[in-house]
């Protein structure tokens, strides 16, 4: 299990193993890619992305769920 504010949640493999599908709707249902966007652009969540141009041909992404989790 995992314990993050209080809360324990199951944290395990199914016995059959990780499943990349299963992993990717969890993802996506999580991030919410499909929550209506009432700007522009969005990125996910309904989040507005910044509107793009010039300054996201180059990104350096990080990503902190890895780090939230370990936690």
């Amino acid at each position: 299990s995992y314990n993050y504010g209080g809360v324990s949640l199951k944290a395990s493999a199914l016995p059959s193993g990780s499943s990349y599908q299963d992993c990717r709707l969890a993802a996506k249902a999580a991030l919410r890619v499909n929550e209506t966007c009432t700007h522009l652009k969005c990125s996910f969540g309904g989040i507005w992305n910044g509107g793009g141009g010039d300054g996201q041909k180059s990104l350096f992404v990080a990503s902190f769920f890895f780090d939230r989790a370990v936690e």
